[in-house]
């Protein structure tokens, strides 16, 4: 039956009850044997406003109730150049058939006409088919479809319904009252609530078969049988789904790491490729703000980052900027980002002071002396430390005590001598964050040394009198 192959013409309509997505299948017999058959299949058709062509060959082993087959095809989009390869696999049975295809681009990205600033290529995936019929009734059947495709943007429902990774699940009825005429309506389901309904009818035309036997009645039978069904058509998804991706109209570069000391003001390094110019760049560095810092503007394209103070605390240093261009479009470019990192100031011996460097007292065990630790940097800017950071060096002490660092202002710290009951020389050595400064010196006496002796005491002028001679 149908010896020279199968024709069908399908009709296809939707809710709108539009035919836009018809098409027309033929498949040829090359070598047809009791158990091997070799075949042709070709298709064209019009869907999604744009006309498709596929063409495939298979083969199919026959043995004793079951049928095994293989086939591969090609895809071609003549609208927009699209190509795909197919791969599947067929198993059959009296009253049921299972199949399973593959679908693989091998066109690469091209500019998309649906949408401005995109481009399309056909998207990967699969699916796997049921179809069975009752044996009582052989003019009823039922179909049951699962599909998934892979990419960001795939327009499995439409260019206007766009999914990531989509997959749908379709189930339809058919009847077919005579050979060449089945009448179908499905349903499918898809991800996030997408759907649709198609009402179809197939016209399928037996090459070889006469005229009557294609309108009887009595023949819907014999086409459930696995003979029967030997030249039926490949069932698969002829049209080409498309992957869809936004194109690259605006990119932002800025530094991947600026660096430098508390207050100073960096280049952030930004450049920007536009197709459609920029209008701006939207920046987010939450930490960085909340410590102090400040993301400036210095020009249409020129951004600068001021860098907040050190913090002590480990690990609080280092902030992450990020950045967004957005075109005059409102389309929004990757994300860049940019790692600030605060150094922590150095400390400059020469410039830092502790004064005085030389003093006395009295070892009265209650007399005091002040001393200032001022700590700058490089610049001579007062640099503000923890005084966790300082540490004083005093050596072997006998009864005098020092008192630990007491910070005044930014920079500015004093640290307390008080005289014991000893005599003894104190001598104070600052560490600042691991610098070491110049040393300063406490005398304790017992009592100031004499005017004349002492080299820290002020030298007073005495005036005395001289009483006069008599005259002679």
């Amino acid at each position: 039956m149908g010896q020279f192959g199968t024709a069908r013409v399908r009709l296809d309509a939707d809710q709108h009850f539009s035919l836009k997505n018809s098409q027309l299948d033929l498949l040829v017999p090359v070598f047809d044997r009791d158990d091997t058959l070799v075949f042709t299949q070709g298709s064209l058709h019009r869907t999604d406003d744009r006309t498709q062509a596929n063409l495939g060959a298979g083969v199919r082993w026959f043995n004793d109730g079951w049928m095994l087959g293989g086939n591969t095809f090609l895809d071609y989009d003549l609208s927009r150049q699209h190509t795909r390869l197919g791969i599947g696999v067929e198993y059959w049975r009296d009253f049921m058939k299972l199949g399973a295809n593959s679908y693989l681009q091998l066109s690469n990205w091209k500019d998309s006409p649906d949408f401005s600033d995109y481009k399309e290529r056909p998207a990967n995936g699969w699916d796997i088919r049921a179809q069975g019929w009752l044996p009582a009734l052989p003019q009823l059947g039922g179909k049951l479809t699962y599909e998934q495709y892979y990419g960001d943007e795939v327009g499995l429902f439409g260019k206007d319904h766009r999914q990531k990774d989509p997959h749908a699940f379709t189930a339809g009825i058919e009847y077919t009252p005579v050979p060449l005429v089945t009448l179908r309506a499905e349903q499918r389901q898809g991800k996030d609530g997408e759907n649709d309904t198609r009402f179809g009818v197939d016209f399928r035309y037996q090459l070889g078969a006469p005229w009557q036997q294609q309108v009887d009645p009595g023949a819907v039978q014999a086409m459930r049988s696995l003979a029967g069904s030997r030249h039926d058509l490949v069932e698969r998804n002829n049209n080409i789904v498309l992957e869809y991706r936004k194109k690259e109209t605006i990119r932002l570069h800025a530094a991947s790491l600026v660096t430098g000391y508390a207050g100073e003001k960096k280049s952030l390094g930004v450049s920007v490729n536009s197709t459609h110019g920029l209008d701006r760049i939207d920046w987010s560095a939450p930490a960085l703000l909340a410590a102090g810092g400040k993301i400036v503007q210095d020009g249409p394209q020129a951004y600068s980052v001021v860098l907040p103070t050190y913090q002590y605390a480990p690990g609080i240093n280092n902030y992450t900027v990020s950045g967004v261009a957005v075109d005059k479009k409102g389309n929004r470019s990757n994300t860049s980002e940019t790692q600030v990192s605060v150094r922590a100031p150095e400390i400059n011996k020469g410039n830092s002071t502790f004064t005085p460097l030389d003093s006395m007292l009295v070892a009265d065990g209650k007399s005091t002396q002040h001393l200032t630790l001022s700590v700058r940097d490089a610049q001579g800017n007062a640099v503000d430390v923890p005084v966790s950071e300082i540490s004083i060096d005093t050596g072997n002490l006998k009864s005098a005590s020092v008192s630990s660092p007491v910070k005044k202002a930014i920079g500015e710290f004093e640290v307390t001598v008080t005289a014991g009951v000893d005599e003894e020389i104190v001598t104070l050595t600052p560490s600042v964050s691991g610098v070491k400064l110049d040393t300063a010196r406490v005398a304790i006496n017992k009592a100031f040394p004499s005017s004349v002796n002492s080299t820290f005491a002020h030298r007073r002028r005495v005036s005395r009198r001289t009483t006069p001679r008599p005259r002679r």
